[in-house]
This record gives C-alpha cells, sequence and structure tokens, in this order.
C-alpha cells in the first residue's frame, strides 16, 4: 500500500512538474512575438497535392521575403515554381510596396496596431496549453545538440476553452521539447484525433493528421520559427482539398532598426 501510494505522488509530481515547465515555456513564448516585429526573413513553402498512396500528383513553391513596410511585416513575393517574379504579377506587387512606403505615420499607426490586434488574437490559444492538457514528462533528450525537456500531452476532456480560440486543442495530442537551459519550445510533433477546423474552415484537418513544428534561437536574444511540416488529408486554403503535405522553412533572419538600417544578422539554418 505504502509503495503503491508513493508511486501515485511520484507520478502527480511528475505531472505537476511537467505543466510547470510547460507553463513557463508558454510566458516565455509569448515575450517573443513582440521581439519578431524587429526581424525580417525569408519564407520558403512548397505544397503538394497527394494520391491515396501519398505520391505527389502536384506541387507549387513560393519564395517570399518578410519586410517591415510602414511599420508593419509585409510579404514580399520573389519567386514562385522556382523562378523570379516577373510581368503583372511583379508590377502588382512592387505598386503594393510602393503605396504602403507612400502612407504617412498616421494610417502607418493605423495598421501597426490592426498587425499587432491581429497577432495578439492569433496567439491567444497559447494561454490554454498549460491547462488544455495531461502532460508527461518522458525525460532529457537532446535536439540539435542541447538539452531538452521531452514531454508527452494528451488532451484533458473536461477543458473548456474560456474565449473558444483554444477549442481545437483538445483534438491532438503529440510531444513536446523544450529546450532545459532557456525554457523555449524547441520542437513539436502533433497528431490530429478529430477533424480541426480553423479560419471559417478555409484550414481543416482530418484525423490523423500530423504536424511539425521547430524553432531555433535567433541573435542571441529570441526563438523564432525554423521549419513547419504538415500532413494528412483535409482543406488548405483554397488551394488544395483532400491528401496533401504542406512545408514552410524559416531562414535568413535579420533585425532592422527603426530607420531601416540592418543593425545585426542571423541565419538559422
Amino acid at each position: 500500500m505504502k509503495i503503491a501510494l508513493a508511486a501515485l505522488v511520484m507520478v502527480s509530481a511528475h505531472a505537476q512538474d511537467a505543466r510547470e515547465i510547460v507553463r513557463q515555456s508558454v510566458s516565455k513564448d509569448m515575450r517573443n512575438w513582440p521581439l519578431a516585429r524587429n526581424y525580417t526573413y525569408v519564407e520558403r513553402s512548397t505544397t503538394s497535392e497527394l494520391d491515396k498512396r501519398g505520391k505527389v500528383k502536384k506541387s507549387q513553391s513560393e519564395t517570399a521575403e518578410v519586410i517591415m513596410l510602414c511599420g508593419a511585416p509585409y510579404r514580399r513575393v520573389i519567386e514562385r515554381r522556382g523562378a523570379p517574379l516577373a510581368g503583372k504579377d511583379e508590377q502588382r506587387q512592387e505598386s503594393r510596396i510602393d503605396k504602403l512606403s507612400a502612407e504617412d505615420s498616421k494610417d502607418c499607426a493605423k495598421r501597426q496596431a490592426a498587425v499587432e490586434k491581429r497577432q495578439r488574437k492569433n496567439r491567444e490559444f497559447m494561454n490554454d496549453i498549460p491547462d488544455a492538457f495531461s502532460f508527461k514528462l518522458l525525460g532529457i533528450e537532446k535536439v540539435d545538440g542541447k538539452d531538452a525537456y521531452a514531454i508527452a500531452a494528451e488532451p484533458r476532456p473536461e477543458y473548456r476553452s474560456p474565449n473558444g480560440r483554444g477549442k481545437f486543442l483538445a483534438k491532438m495530442h503529440g510531444k513536446i521539447w523544450i529546450d532545459k537551459a532557456e525554457l523555449q519550445w524547441v520542437k513539436v510533433e502533433a497528431e490530429t484525433i478529430d477533424t480541426v477546423s480553423l479560419g471559417l474552415f478555409l484550414f481543416r484537418l482530418n484525423k490523423g493528421a500530423t504536424l511539425q513544428f521547430q524553432q531555433a534561437r535567433v541573435n542571441d536574444e529570441i526563438w523564432l520559427p525554423r521549419h513547419i511540416h504538415v500532413l494528412g488529408t483535409g482543406r488548405l486554403a483554397l488551394l488544395l482539398a483532400g491528401g496533401f503535405a504542406a512545408d514552410i522553412a524559416f531562414d535568413s533572419y535579420k533585425k532592422f532598426s527603426t530607420d531601416s538600417r540592418i543593425v545585426s544578422t542571423s541565419e538559422v539554418k
């Protein structure tokens, strides 16, 4: 009886430790995104339509520079399907950049406030994570040569998101690696256990879809995304329906001062 009670206490303590690690990591992550506004980067994405055997039927790729215009990030496409943007597509984009660059400070402030509000709402679900799952500390594992807490996460059936933005978490489970020294998320591997819909059903993942997310330390001050991979069936915006794979890589992070001069650079590889 005493042994069983001791084992129960140890399991409970480990669960509490794991939840506290996750809680602190979420707090750390929420401090990242305001600093992220100071960085530009290159985003390389590939989306592929898959047949029933998982083989690629067709794919499309795009490379974009995410730059700061009028105090807010702007995604400037520079390549599609491996070829530089040209013709009317390039003209439309350059016209948009010229228009934003010419906005006065009042309009810029409004646009920046709108972007910040949207980003804040998009990240609200992160606050749900510590209470939305039951966690189990699996041990310490090496990720990119550094020690990380390996933590399993299973949804708690009784949890209800207070604002509704985290309700999709109940339809996922997975594993999180959290840097031991800095308590920042290094890697996430998740799987859907039911259909997940986001953005008014423009983004839908059916049961059994897998998601992978990695991030890395940049410029000795911030952790930023390095890689996202999604594989499964469902719908990806208005582009693909059925089986698909989406892969996004982020690199060439550069920090800019307010007058747009590069003050330091750091690449994620």
